[in-house]
């Protein structure tokens, strides 16, 4: 489908402004995808993204995937968006996690 992108990238608009009135501000560059996880993330559990850190993308992006699989992908992004926040101080290169949202975000 591609519609799919483009309602991302203007999903991650939409939630800007609430991360901000939490004091959670996103970072300006946010690429997100519609896209089936890594062999990696495949192989621990059924992942609903994954979200790879600025210092893996040519352009220094953060890189959120969305799996296509997903009923909630609204929720998912949320989950991911908030993770580009929080978790850019690890040194992984690719952060594989499935639990809820975060509760200071809900």
């Amino acid at each position: 489908m591609s519609q799919r992108e483009p309602w991302l990238t203007s999903a991650v608009g939409e939630l800007r402004p609430i991360f901000e009135a939490h004091n959670f501000p996103l970072p300006e560059k946010i690429r997100v995808t519609c896209g089936f996880p890594s062999k990696f993330a495949r192989a621990i559990n059924r992942a609903m993204g994954e979200w790879h850190p600025p210092s893996s993308s040519a352009d220094g992006h953060h890189e959120i995937f969305i799996s296509p699989v997903e009923s909630d992908p609204w929720s998912v992004l949320a989950h991911w968006c908030m993770n580009s926040v929080t978790l850019l101080r690890l040194t992984m290169v690719t952060v594989v996690l499935s639990p809820p949202l975060p509760r200071r975000c809900t």
